[in-house]
C-alpha cells in the first residue's frame, strides 16, 4: 500500500490533533479521535472497498479489552464510518475525523499524496491511465468539501489552488 499505509495514519492522527485543537475539543474527545484515526483504515488490509465497516468490526474486538465503553466504541466507529467516501459526517467528532483523513487535499502535500494514491490505484485496476486518474482528481475536488470551521477556513484556499493546477494541465489527445 503505497498510500494506505503507516505513514498515511500517522499524518492522520497528526491532522486529527491539529484540527481538534482549533475546534477546541475535550481532551476525552481527541484520545478517541485519535483512537478512530489509529483504526479508520486496518479494514484495508482486508477488503478496500468495505474497509470502513471492516475497521469497525476490529475496533469493536479489540476496544473493549482496553477499557473503552460501548459508547465510546460507537463514537469512534461513527468517526470511522464518517471517512467513507462521499463523507458523511453527523456530528462535529465525526466532521473533524472526515476532514483529517483528507486534509492533505487543502495543502501543498497534495500532489505527494495523490501520486502516491495513484500508484496504489494502479495497483488495484493495472489499466488506470494518468489522463482518467487526472479527471478523477478534479471531479472529487470539485465535490469534495471540508466540514470543520478550520479546515473551511485554512485549507479550502489552497485545495481551490491545487484544483486551478489540475485545470490547467492539458493532455495530448
Amino acid at each position: 500500500m503505497k498510500y494506505h499505509n503507516a505513514a498515511h495514519t500517522r499524518q492522520v492522527i497528526q491532522s486529527v490533533e491539529i484540527i481538534a485543537a482549533a475546534e477546541n475539543v475535550s481532551d476525552r474527545d481527541l484520545e478517541l479521535l485519535r483512537v478512530a484515526a489509529l483504526f479508520h483504515d486496518i479494514g484495508y488490509l482486508q477488503n478496500r472497498e468495505e474497509h470502513e465497516a471492516l475497521s469497525c468490526e476490529e475496533a469493536r474486538k479489540v476496544l473493549p479489552e482496553f477499557g473503552l465503553a460501548q459508547n465510546e466504541i460507537d463514537k469512534i466507529c461513527g468517526m470511522i464510518m464518517a471517512t467513507k467516501i462521499p463523507q458523511m459526517p453527523n456530528n462535529h467528532l465525526e466532521k473533524i475525523m472526515a476532514d483529517a483523513d483528507l486534509e492533505y487535499i487543502g495543502t501543498e502535500h497534495y500532489e505527494k499524496g495523490s501520486d502516491l494514491l495513484f500508484t496504489e490505484m494502479k495497483h488495484f485496476s493495472p489499466n488506470l491511465e494518468a489522463k482518467e486518474w487526472h479527471k478523477l482528481k478534479i471531479e472529487f475536488l470539485e465535490q469534495h468539501q471540508f466540514h470543520t470551521d478550520f479546515c473551511i477556513k485554512s485549507r479550502e484556499s489552497n485545495k481551490a489552488e491545487n484544483l486551478r493546477r489540475l485545470k490547467s494541465v492539458k493532455f495530448a489527445d
